[in-house]
Order: C-alpha cells, then sequence, then structure tokens
C-alpha cells in the first residue's frame, strides 16, 4: 500500500512522525558535538534517544503497512512490552525483511547490519 492510498491524516501523520524522527537526530548530533563537559550530555543523548525511538516505530508500522495493506490493530511494539526500549525496536527493525533484503544485495550494509547486531558494546 502506498502512502497515497491511506487516509490522508494517517499519511499525514507518519511524514511527520518521520521528519520529527530525522529533526532530533540532526539535533541531538548538533548538540553531542557542541557539549563540552561529560555532565552536558543529558540533552543530547535525549534528543538521539527520542530520535531512534521514533524512527523505528515509524520504521516498524511501515513495514507492518506494506505486508498488511493496512495498519495493525496492535502495535508491534507492544508485544512484550518495548515501547521505549531501544534495543529491543531496533532488534525487531532489524528482524524487517526488507532489512534481511536489503543487507543481501549490499555487502557494507551486512557488515554493518552484523556489527550491530552482535557488537554488545553497540547497543
Amino acid at each position: 500500500m502506498a502512502l497515497k492510498d491511506l487516509d490522508a491524516s494517517k499519511a499525514l501523520s507518519l511524514i511527520d512522525e518521520a521528519e520529527t524522527s530525522i529533526d532530533l537526530l540532526l539535533h541531538g548530533l548538533e548538540q553531542l558535538e557542541k557539549a563540552e563537559k561529560l555532565d552536558r550530555l543529558h540533552l543530547p543523548l535525549l534528543l538521539l534517544a527520542n530520535g531512534f525511538e521514533r524512527l523505528f516505530k515509524t520504521s516498524l508500522l511501515l513495514s507492518k503497512l506494506k505486508d498488511n495493506r493496512d495498519f495493525p490493530d496492535k502495535l508491534p511494539w507492544e508485544k512484550g512490552g518495548s515501547g521505549h526500549d531501544i534495543i529491543k525496536l531496533l532488534d525487531q527493525v532489524l528482524e524487517l525483511k526488507t532489512v534481511e533484503g536489503f543487507s543481501r544485495t549490499r555487502k557494507l550494509a551486512k557488515a554493518e547490519i552484523n556489527i550491530i547486531k552482535e557488537d554488545e558494546l553497540l547497543k
């Protein structure tokens, strides 16, 4: 299902959520770069965490929309209570068929996905 086939308010909400996640990630990276002391990392880390959470949730919703041609009755991140757990959300995103297909055709993407999945320090 394409965004054009969605109810206008749902399509706009998805677009807004994707844009918000990108803005939060960009602002978080900018603030991280500006931080002069370790005690000034709270704001950049919050911005990055919120940006990644929104990006992962948007990705999961778009995947469900593609597979089922509609929004799910139950949100994908509600299983196991992982709504704010970025690691669980990341794991769910990495399990998506789209990610698997993408990593099969691009060697660098496959290597990066393997690092994300296997490097415990990264998580």
